[in-house]
């Protein structure tokens, strides 16, 4: 386990398979800032408070209920896009890996051209 002050919210970004990609390595920060921040903290007043009344008061509940559920359609979301763009990815090696040396540039070109014109998480 890591201690708090030496986590480092980039490098394990970074360390992510697919975590150079742009979007998904913010999104992957985003949500892990949301964990760090706000749940954690929201979750440790929810325990505290259940500890002495022996009830969730709502003041805790309904904002952690809401953030909880919002997080983990974000973790959804990431992990959806994750997968295309790695299903993308496995697809494009696979293909390249089938081409005729003599075309491999042909493939390449087509490739980055198709991937900065349309959405992979699509």
């Amino acid at each position: 386990m890591v201690a708090p002050e030496e986590f480092s919210l980039m490098s394990w970004s970074m360390a992510l398979p697919l975590g150079d990609d742009t979007w998904l390595g913010m999104q992957a920060r985003n949500i892990a800032i949301v964990d760090q921040i706000y749940l954690r903290p929201l979750e440790l007043q929810e325990l505290q408070a259940w500890a002495q009344e022996e009830r969730t008061p709502g003041q805790f509940l309904y904002p952690l209920n809401a953030l909880s559920q919002m997080w983990v359609f974000s973790l959804y979301e990431w992990l959806r896009t994750w997968r295309a763009r790695a299903d993308y990815l496995m697809k494009m090696a696979d293909q390249h890996g089938r081409t005729k040396p003599t075309k491999k540039a042909k493939l390449v070109k087509a490739s980055v051209a198709g991937a900065n014109t349309t959405s992979i998480a699509d």
